[in-house]
């Protein structure tokens, strides 16, 4: 096997150079346009109201997870996308998603 990535636990966690790392420590979600990007699931932040840079969603599940809820929201192009959440939300509602540019990470596919 090949060395993806070497580092401290939290280096790697917040700053993974590869999908592969990414994804293999911790859950991630992928972003792509003209480069690939990834934010955790904690990192994405979900709004009632839209503003000029976030992206619409759909709450399509809800999993109870004791201090806060792991939700499945879909975009307009059915991409999933996963975020943590103490807000209360219902399947089905229309929702915006954003994050912070610190909490995303440009890795290589």
């Amino acid at each position: 096997g090949n060395i993806e990535q070497q580092g401290e636990p939290w280096e790697i966690y917040h700053h993974p150079k590869t999908k592969f790392v990414a994804s293999f420590l911790g859950e991630s979600n992928f972003f792509t346009d003209d480069v690939t990007i990834a934010v955790r699931p904690e990192f994405i932040c979900i709004h009632k109201e839209n503003s000029d840079k976030r992206i619409p969603a759909l709450v399509q599940k809800i999993v109870y997870m004791g201090v806060s809820n792991r939700i499945k929201l879909v975009l307009e192009n059915n991409q999933k996308v996963y975020a943590l959440s103490q807000e209360d939300y219902q399947i089905g509602d229309r929702v915006y998603i954003d994050w912070l540019p610190e909490n995303a990470e440009q890795i290589k596919e």
